[in-house]
């Protein structure tokens, strides 16, 4: 015998349907974090927010910090080696600081406090920065002016790939 679908089980079909929108709806504003905003994808709402993925990004750039070092030091020797490995320091530990500080809270409810962290990452970001050069060049004796400027440009530059392509939605 076959099965025929009747307009009663279409009726409970839609209502179904009906109910479990309305459950993901409230789940997606008032979910485990009180926002839709930052509602868990799990919950399967379109909008819901994704975590940047800061130690993801802070490990690539450090193990590129590291490839870069290794090369520095076969090819120009010990001390232009550690110049550029100084001045890839000193882009990547603000550059760092930054990330943790800025996508510390994330959201629409949050918004004021977004902003205001990004203000004061990226002073005192630009401060760290001035002051690892400033020590740099006041403490280490025997250094390459331009590997020290070399390093902090090519890990400046490496930041902001890794960076923008995680904001792309490469989650990978």
């Amino acid at each position: 015998m076959a099965y025929w679908r009747t307009s009663a089980s279409t009726d409970a079909d839609t209502a179904n349907k009906r109910k479990i929108r309305t459950k993901i709806r409230h789940i997606c504003v008032a979910g485990k974090t009180g926002s839709q905003y930052n509602a868990p994808p799990s919950t399967g709402c379109p909008w819901a927010m994704h975590n940047f993925p800061v130690y993801r990004v802070a490990l690539y750039q450090s193990l590129l910090w590291l490839i870069m070092f290794m090369i520095a030091i076969a090819m120009l020797g010990k001390v232009g080696g550690y110049s550029v490995a100084l001045g890839g320091l000193i882009s990547l530990l603000p550059g760092v600081y930054f990330m943790f500080r800025y996508f510390l809270v994330s959201g629409a409810h949050a918004m004021e406090q977004v902003v205001r962290n990004a203000y004061i990452a990226e002073a005192i970001k630009l401060g760290l920065i001035g002051l690892g050069f400033m020590a740099v060049f006041k403490l280490v004796t025997p250094l390459s002016p331009a590997g020290v400027f070399g390093g902090f440009l090519v890990m400046h530059v490496a930041g902001l790939v890794v960076t923008a392509s995680k904001l792309n939605g490469k989650r990978n």
